[in-house]
Formats: C-alpha cells, sequence, structure tokens
C-alpha cells in the first residue's frame, strides 16, 4: 500500500509538472512570506532568460524593475482588488517589461503558497503611449494652428499696412528707416507662423515636380555661410535622382533645419553631409522606405542623442537647448512637412556618436515641369494682362481690405467677400464675368465646395489659395501666375 502511494504521489507530481510547463504564459509559484521564487515553468524562464536553479534563489522583489515603487503584488492587500497589479520587471539581460501581475492563493505539499501569472503586456503599453501621444500632438497642433492662422492675420495688416505707409512720398528718410524694421520683424514673426501652421497641418502648401539634387546644389553656398568655417561640409548626389511632388520652399526650410540642427550638435570642429539617393540604390543597412522612394539624408558626426531624447526628437516645443537658444519648432515642423508631403523621416543616433537623419519621399515618375524651372517655350504661355475681376475672400476685415487696396492699385476689380456664402450671394449678383477666386481655404464652406459651385457659374475662373502673409507685390504675382494658367 506504502509503495502504491508512492508511485501514486510520483505520478500525481509528474503530472503536475507536464502541466505546469506546458502553460502558454508565465508562472511562478512564489512563498507568500519570504516572496522566494519555489518555482517558474518554461514560458517564465524563457522571458526572464533565468534557469530553473537561477530562479529558486531568486525573490519577486528581485524582478521589480529599479525605480519600481508602490504596492508589491504579494502583499496582502493584492487578494482584496482580485490579485492583479501592472508593475514593470527586468530580465536577466537588463530589458525592461510591462507587466501585470496576477496572483492566486493555493497549497503546496500541504502549505500555503501563491501561484502568480505574469503577462507581458510591452506593446500593449507602448500603443496606449502611442495614442495619448498622437491625441496629445492633435490637441497641441489644434491650438497651434488657431494662434497661427490668426497672428498671421495680424501680420499682415501690420506689413501690409507699413508697405502703403513706406510708400508714402511725403516720408523722411528717418520714417521710412523705422517702417523697415517693422516689416523686417513681421517677417521675422511670418516665419514663426509657417513653422506653427506646417505643424498644425494647416499651411497650404503649392506642390510642383522637384528635383533634390538642385535644391541642394542652390542652397550650398549660404549653408557653407550657416554652419561656418570649424564644420566641414560634404555634398555627395547620386546623379539620375528621382523626382518628387512637394513645396520648395518647405523643402528648402527642412533641409535649412536639419542642418542647423546638426551644426548645434557639434561642439568644435565637426563634419556635416548632406547626400541623396534612390531608395533602390541606397547602402545596405540604410534606413529607407520602399524602393520608389527618393531619399534626402543629413548626418553629422556631433554629440549624437540619447534613446530617451530621440523618442521625443519630433515634439514640438521639446528642446534639449539652454532657455532663449531655441523654440523647439524646427524638427517638429521638419517632420510635419514631410507627412503632409506624403513622406517619413527617421532619425539614428546614439550618444557620442552623431547623427543622421533620413527622409523618404514618394517618387514620381511623371507630372508637371519642376518647380523653378522656366517653360521650354515663353511664346507659348502669353500673359494676360488685362484687368480681371478677382473674387477675395477672407473672415478678417484687414487681410480683405488690404487685398483690395493692393488689387486695385494694380488695376484689378475685387469682389470682397467675409465668408463662402457672403461670396455665393455676390457671385450671383454680379453682371460680369468673375475671371479668379482666391480664398482662405481654412474657412467653412470655402475651398473644393464654393471653387466648384462658381465654376458651374464661370467655367472659365481661376482658383488659387489666399497664402499668407502677402506684399502687394507678391499678390499681383500670384493673379498673374493663376491668369497665365
Amino acid at each position: 500500500m506504502v509503495l502504491e502511494d508512492a508511485v501514486s504521489m510520483r505520478d500525481t507530481a509528474a503530472d503536475y509538472r507536464a502541466v505546469f510547463d506546458a502553460m502558454p504564459y508565465p508562472v511562478c509559484v512564489v512563498d507568500p512570506q519570504s516572496s522566494a521564487v519555489l518555482d517558474a515553468n518554461d514560458a517564465a524562464r524563457r522571458m526572464y532568460g533565468y534557469s530553473a536553479d537561477e530562479f529558486r534563489r531568486l525573490s519577486m522583489h528581485e524582478l521589480l524593475a529599479p525605480g519600481t515603487t508602490g504596492e508589491l503584488v504579494l502583499d496582502a492587500p493584492a487578494a482584496s482588488h482580485d490579485g492583479v497589479r501592472a508593475q514593470r520587471h527586468r530580465t536577466r539581460t537588463g530589458t525592461i517589461l510591462d507587466v501585470e501581475v496576477t496572483t492566486r492563493p493555493v497549497a503546496l505539499d500541504g502549505r500555503a503558497a501563491w501561484l502568480v501569472a505574469i503577462a507581458d503586456v510591452s506593446a500593449r503599453t507602448r500603443l496606449e503611449e502611442q495614442l495619448r501621444q498622437a491625441q496629445k500632438m492633435e490637441a497641441v497642433g489644434r491650438l497651434a494652428g488657431g494662434v497661427a492662422h490668426d497672428f498671421n492675420n495680424l501680420l499682415i495688416a501690420i506689413s501690409g499696412y507699413s508697405e502703403l505707409a513706406g510708400a508714402r512720398p511725403s516720408l523722411d528718410d528717418k520714417g521710412r528707416w523705422y517702417l523697415e524694421q517693422v516689416t523686417k520683424a513681421a517677417g521675422r514673426a511670418a516665419a514663426l507662423t509657417r513653422r506653427l501652421l506646417a505643424f498644425s497641418r494647416k499651411q497650404v502648401l503649392q506642390p510642383g515636380l522637384l528635383d533634390l539634387n538642385a535644391i541642394v546644389a542652390d542652397m550650398e553656398k549660404m549653408l557653407r555661410r550657416l554652419i561656418g568655417d570649424g564644420i566641414e561640409l560634404t555634398i555627395d548626389v547620386e546623379p539620375g535622382l528621382g523626382l518628387v511632388l512637394a513645396d520648395l520652399h518647405e523643402v528648402e526650410q527642412v533641409v535649412m533645419n536639419l542642418v542647423v540642427n546638426s551644426r548645434d550638435a557639434i561642439s568644435a570642429n565637426g563634419r556635416i553631409s548632406i547626400s541623396t539617393r534612390n531608395a533602390a540604390d541606397a547602402p545596405v543597412g540604410s534606413q529607407h522606405g520602399p524602393a520608389r522612394d527618393v531619399l534626402l539624408i543629413v548626418s553629422d558626426n556631433g554629440c549624437g542623442m540619447s534613446e530617451e531624447v530621440r523618442r521625443h526628437l519630433f515634439e514640438p516645443f521639446f528642446t534639449t537647448k539652454e532657455p532663449g537658444k531655441g523654440t523647439g519648432l524646427g524638427l517638429s515642423t521638419v517632420h510635419a512637412v514631410v507627412q503632409q508631403s506624403g513622406g517619413h523621416i527617421a532619425a539614428a543616433s546614439a550618444p557620442g556618436m552623431g547623427t543622421t537623419f533620413t527622409i523618404a519621399f514618394p517618387r514620381v515618375e511623371a507630372g508637371p515641369r519642376p518647380a523653378g524651372e522656366p517653360p521650354t517655350d515663353l511664346a507659348a504661355t502669353p500673359s494676360r494682362l488685362r484687368a480681371a475681376t478677382v473674387l477675395v475672400v477672407d473672415s478678417d476685415d484687414a487681410v480683405r481690405e488690404l487685398a483690395t487696396l493692393f488689387l486695385g492699385d494694380h488695376g484689378h476689380i475685387v469682389l470682397p467677400a467675409a465668408s463662402g456664402s457672403e461670396a455665393s450671394r455676390i457671385a450671383e449678383r454680379h453682371a460680369g464675368v468673375i475671371d479668379l477666386l482666391i480664398a482662405d481655404e481654412t474657412l467653412p464652406g470655402v475651398g473644393t465646395e464654393l471653387a466648384t459651385w462658381l465654376e458651374a457659374l464661370y467655367p472659365e475662373i481661376r482658383v488659387v489659395s489666399l497664402l499668407k502673409p502677402f506684399t502687394s507685390a507678391s499678390l499681383a504675382d500670384r493673379v498673374r501666375e493663376a491668369l497665365d494658367g
């Protein structure tokens, strides 16, 4: 009988071990008094990297990640909360895991023990953090876009009326100099609002077919002056580079922001490299996208950055610079412009190892001529120099008044409207032809909706966005380009 009992106990133990090790999730048996691990199944050993013997020399306290605070899952109050706790654990190799730990009391060989089940929720935690970050970025973007839009209208009034005042023949040289300083300050403020609008994706882009090689070549002299004599700038562009569809001004701003970021990361002498590649021909190991991408790569041998800094790199107003040394908008603007152009950007860096930014733009096989390239036959694009009737739609009184004054000075007839509904009423009552619609497309009821309605009344009408801030000359150029097609 004793022998039969022993065999039964041996079989029971074997069955327990088979079931315990077959569990697909990590499970430990723990002493409730000392928190010592009495046993761990195969899944626990794989996740933490400890052998069975090593586990038995550990306590649950030793699995906690450094800095983890709060109630230990094995404390008595856990049972009254269904025994579930969110914790951070550390594996044998130092990897930090976000886990959910569930405990249940069991009896093992006649004594009390805890059965501890551990679920790795690191992936879920990362997704939740990404969602929170996206929501935060969206909220900041809405705020930044709204502020920048209103501020832009104020800048138009400041720079526009300064321009009109500066044109008065009775103004003396000192007064004209004062107005020039106001205009320059307004221009710097306008550059800041463009960054905010780009980040909020409310910036109206003018995409054209671009050759990144040509852009880098045109900017080379300016970039060398920007980084100074102590830093070497090398440029390596690939012949036969594919074309991309993007806004010329914004791409130039992207290049400049990345180079400035690299310059600031270099304490003394150093090196900055700008290169372009077709993704299919990119070096092995480079961070590139699909084979049809065109890459713009900016790298430096500066101080580099930690993983924690890299995670926040493209957040608005995030900066590692001293107060007053940076706005924290440069890289967030880069990120927004690249995404708005259909591309993506990645940063590779480590402390003391420099930084490499890789931007991938979708490659465009055919389309309009590259931006900035003159037409092949100037005679084929006659200019319509006659006075045009222009419907201007904007909710800001000063913007409409300045647009009316500027375009009127160039001989155009202006029909100002404060909203899409007012523009519709004006168009219905207007006896003649309306040649052009210039509108703030961010207004409700404006944009495609208004343009489609007007095209039914005036099939030849041209439609352009009202780009802010504007000057008398830039607005007149915009009208001429639109009428020339």
